[in-house]
């Protein structure tokens, strides 16, 4: 019952999301990129189910004590997975709506690096 229940509620939140986002498309009227994120939200679903299924299954019919290796291959393969998506929906976004390539790297600079800077000199790491 657990699982079930667990699975309801992400399905349900997924869909919020799915419908969340396509209200918002709809608002600021991108509905073209809120159908191609969709799109990849989609893909990226299917492509994690294809993985975890089989994962699954040998996990629960492996007799080794220690299964990390297994665990470990599908980390790396979901990776992949996420980071082939990423790239994908980033080429389309930038080959598509042209954006300046240097308010990519202002971009990344404010939003991505220098926070990371700013915790770690918060942190004398």
């Amino acid at each position: 019952s657990l699982f079930l229940s667990v699975s309801f509620y992400l399905g349900l939140f997924l869909g919020v999301k799915i419908l969340l986002l396509r209200f918002i498309g709809f608002v600021f009227e991108l509905g073209k990129l809120v159908r191609e994120y969709v799109h990849i939200i989609y893909i990226t679903f299917f492509n994690v189910a294809i993985l975890f299924i089989p994962l699954t299954i040998i996990l629960i019919l492996t007799v080794y004590k220690d299964s990390n290796w297994i665990l470990g291959i599908a980390a790396m393969l979901l990776s992949v997975i996420l980071i082939a998506q990423f790239s994908r929906l980033a080429v389309q976004i930038l080959s598509n709506y042209k954006l300046s390539k240097f308010y990519l790297i202002l971009y990344l600079c404010a939003f991505e690096i220098c926070p990371v800077l700013i915790v770690i000199k918060a942190l004398n790491i």
